[in-house]
């Protein structure tokens, strides 16, 4: 399932998809923190706030580092009694540290133009715990969030740079848990969604930018499982935002099975039959009888298949 970039990190990976994410999008370097070498986290898709050895990175006062073209900040985070404020040229990361060189309190990441990346906070363990902000080159939020001892938890919400909603996920104990939502630039609905275990479940629906359904169906563990419906698009909403049904049936590990009808815009049927098992190119495979009509509803052609099983069901559990 293509889910949306942004839904699927900190700023809103996506889902998703998931309606989502488009097949030209790159793939992120991380998804959650569990992917990054602690204790840096994993932010719009990269890891970012500390060093990979989990010590600091060279001289962590704001020395020369060996760096090239490294930039200076004042440090000037209101650091817990027993901290003291480090900016770090290496890591582009202002924290506070104890006297045993852990980081503890608020901290905050930076571009390489001195422009606030994110804020967020280190508890007595050198973990993310609490709020957590990402921030557009503007100024403007990109996503907000929450940590409980270093694991994503709560709802993570990522916008458009005019402060529009883009996504909203759920996180509990760093896993994608309950209900995900996204939305087009146009603040219409684009997907709507569950998530349990880290993967998609239940009934999702997506949406075309306007506004109408393009496909509602459900998942299982992760995949397309069960009943799916597929539908055209309209310039103007359809009535309970339906327009009509391009095609229906069931769906199994993401494949056609069993029997599917195919309709013409007008509504009248396209062509209807049976699938079963995946061919060698990867598609689902035709079987049995099939019917095909024209848009006038008469009867065009009427192929026949292989491969249909004589007992078994044509659809597994998924």
């Amino acid at each position: 399932m293509a889910m949306k970039c942004l839904l699927a990190t900190l700023t809103g990976l996506l889902l998703m998809a998931a309606g989502g994410c488009s097949s030209s999008e790159t793939t992120p370097e991380c998804k959650t923190d569990k992917d990054c070498p602690w204790p840096q986290a994993c932010i719009d898709g990269a890891c970012i706030g500390g060093d990979k050895d989990g010590g600091l990175d060279g001289d962590s006062d704001g020395g020369d580092g060996g760096g090239g073209d490294e930039i200076n900040l004042d440090c000037n985070l209101q650091c817990p009694s027993g901290t003291s404020c480090i900016w770090d040229s290496q890591l582009l990361e202002m924290y506070c540290q104890d006297a045993s060189g852990n980081k503890r309190g608020p901290a905050r990441t930076y571009d390489a133009d001195g422009n606030l990346l994110s804020d967020y906070t280190y508890n007595e363990n050198g973990q993310q715990d609490g709020d957590v902000t990402v921030y557009n080159e503007d100024g403007s939020v990109a996503a907000t969030g929450h940590f409980t001892d270093g694991e994503e938890d709560g709802l993570f919400t990522s916008y458009y740079p005019d402060g529009k909603k883009e996504s909203e996920l759920t996180y509990v104990n760093g896993e994608l848990e309950g209900p995900t939502k996204a939305w087009w630039p146009n603040g219409n609905l684009e997907y709507e969604g569950q998530y349990a275990a880290g993967v998609p479940v239940g009934q999702w629906t997506y949406y075309y930018e306007s506004g109408n359904k393009e496909k509602v169906g459900t998942y299982a563990g992760g995949i397309e499982c069960g009943a799916w419906a597929f539908y055209y698009d309209n310039p103007t909403a359809c009535p309970d935002q339906t327009c009509q049904v391009k095609r229906q049936g069931s769906l199994d590990g993401g494949y056609e099975c069993g029997p599917w009808v195919y309709y013409w815009e007008n509504g009248n049927t396209q062509a209807e039959g049976n699938y079963f098992g995946v061919s060698g190119d990867g598609n689902a495979q035709r079987c049995g009888q099939w019917t095909e009509y024209d848009q006038g509803g008469q009867v065009s052609g009427s192929p026949s298949y292989d491969n249909c099983p004589a007992v078994e069901p044509m659809c597994g559990s998924c």
